[in-house]
């Protein structure tokens, strides 16, 4: 029985892999769909600097549902500023209230923008913030990373009922993730701080409910030499680890094999300072990243999934590079009480 639902499955898989691709133009544009209560259209930008400062933005649109937001930032001797009262009134492509997202070109660059109050240790700041996303390598589509033959077996080990086939409609969405810098001002009570980060971005569409993810690890970032890289878990209530990511090469990818066990990487603890991970490429070279984590961002979900958006130090296969470090985990699974404010 096993085969055969293997069999189905890797049908399933590329079956849906046929469908047509978007263009550049389409990829980058906020999508939407009124008839799925559970449709999640989700960008993230991420900022780290030489001297310890940092930036996380997202936004992310949901039928039938608030909102989510996050805009959160620390500056070298002025601390750690989070947004909490945004309104919420969504405009015309990716704007929410006073925040947005504006593709200038698409794969390349994207304007940051907002103005407006902002909040450190319960006291109300003003803010302008006016930043430039400028991708540096290519735009990674993850439909193109999927391998039915690694994903197959995970779901054909589940007993297929009704409502474990209809929840695989969560793992098919649209994922895209950019390596490349920030460059702009935050504008903070009349006082102008210039910055120019390292960043990476994402943008993903699909259905998604938080109290089905069972945890995820999201590590990604820009080394020295100016490669970027990914790598990408996920376990949801109702099926085992998905593993998918990649590592620049220029303009060319470098695809990941199956990644290790999450629990591997954290158990004890939960949500680990520094980790060495060891995996695997598809031409078979194997690779090994260092993390540290010296700082992070703590956002509940929904009220049921904690994000630990920590700010990852890494080392790709002796190259130094900084990006994200981002640990999720379902409070109904886990027993993990450090949570800060999100929306």
């Amino acid at each position: 029985m096993y085969w055969l639902k293997k069999k189905l499955a890797e049908r399933m898989i590329r079956r849906s892999l046929k469908e047509r691709d978007l263009s550049l133009e389409e990829l980058e544009t906020k999508h939407s769909e009124p008839d799925n209560p559970l449709f999640n259209d989700s960008s993230y930008f991420l900022g780290r600097g030489e001297d310890g400062s940092s930036l996380v933005v997202r936004m992310a649109f949901r039928s039938g549902r608030e909102p989510e937001y996050w805009l959160a930032f620390h500056l070298a001797g002025l601390g750690t500023f989070i947004l909490e009262d945004l309104d919420c009134k969504v405009g015309p492509g990716f704007t929410m209230g006073n925040l947005q997202f504006i593709c200038q070109e698409p794969g390349k660059q994207w304007r940051i923008s907002y103005s407006g109050r902002i909040q450190k240790d319960g006291n109300s700041h003003q803010l302008t913030l006016d930043l430039l996303f400028e991708g540096s390598r290519p735009l990674v589509n993850f439909k193109h990373i999927s391998k039915p033959s690694d994903i197959a077996p995970i779901i054909a080990k589940e007993r297929w009922t009704k409502d474990f086939l209809l929840s695989l409609k969560e793992i098919k969405k649209v994922h895209l993730e950019q390596g490349g810098s920030i460059s702009g001002t935050l504008n903070l009570d009349g006082k102008e701080h210039a910055v120019d980060w390292r960043s990476v971005r994402d943008h993903s569409w699909g259905t998604r409910l938080w109290l089905t993810w069972k945890r995820h690890i999201w590590l990604g970032g820009v080394l020295d030499n100016g490669e970027a890289f990914n790598l990408s878990m996920i376990a949801y209530d109702f099926l085992g680890q998905l593993s998918a990511g990649y590592i620049t090469q220029g303009e060319n990818l470098s695809y990941l094999s199956t990644l290790p066990p999450m629990d591997s990487i954290s158990s004890n603890p939960l949500i680990p300072k520094k980790a060495m991970i060891e995996f695997t490429s598809r031409d078979g070279a194997l690779h090994t990243l260092e993390m540290n984590i010296p700082r992070a961002y703590e956002f509940a979900m929904d009220g049921v999934y904690l994000i630990h958006e920590g700010m990852g130090d890494f080392v790709l296969d002796g190259i130094p590079g900084m990006g994200v470090a981002e640990f999720g985990l379902n409070l109904e699974h886990y027993d993990y009480t450090s949570v800060g404010s999100g929306h």
